[in-house]
């Protein structure tokens, strides 16, 4: 396994801090990105049991602010083979069957209307009394 940091002679590391990098858009996250996270997820077996492992996703705080780190977490754990891809189309809905109303007005058949024909453009109804 490759090393991070600086080693010094007996091996161990000898930095301050290690920065992390981001997973979605391999950039650095700084110190001072206090809107970025870290997200361990936990691996399961075939029958739903924890394993004890976890992996690690790691988002800048600029993702954050532009409201990508939703999309980016599911695109990791695709990748990361942790969930599945929904690759099935939805399932279209059935039209229903038109009734014997909807089938009268499918063949042009229109309601009777009181009066007879309606008032044209720009005129005024006619009173009541009339």
């Amino acid at each position: 396994m490759p090393t991070i940091g600086t080693l010094n002679e007996e091996g161990t590391n000898v930095d301050l801090y290690i920065p992390r990098k981001c997973h979605a858009s391999n950039t650095l996250i700084t110190a001072f990105d206090h809107a970025a996270i870290q997200i361990n997820v936990g691996e399961i077996d075939a029958n739903g049991v924890y394993t004890g492992e976890t992996k690690s996703l790691c988002v800048a705080g600029f993702l954050r602010h532009q409201s990508e780190s939703d999309h980016a977490i599911n695109r990791l754990c695709i990748s990361n083979g942790i969930i599945r891809p929904r690759t099935a189309n939805p399932k279209k809905q059935k039209k229903a069957k038109p009734s014997a109303a909807a089938k009268g007005k499918a063949a042009g058949a229109r309601p009777p209307t009181k009066g007879g024909r309606a008032p044209a453009k720009g005129s005024k109804p006619a009173p009541k009394g009339a």
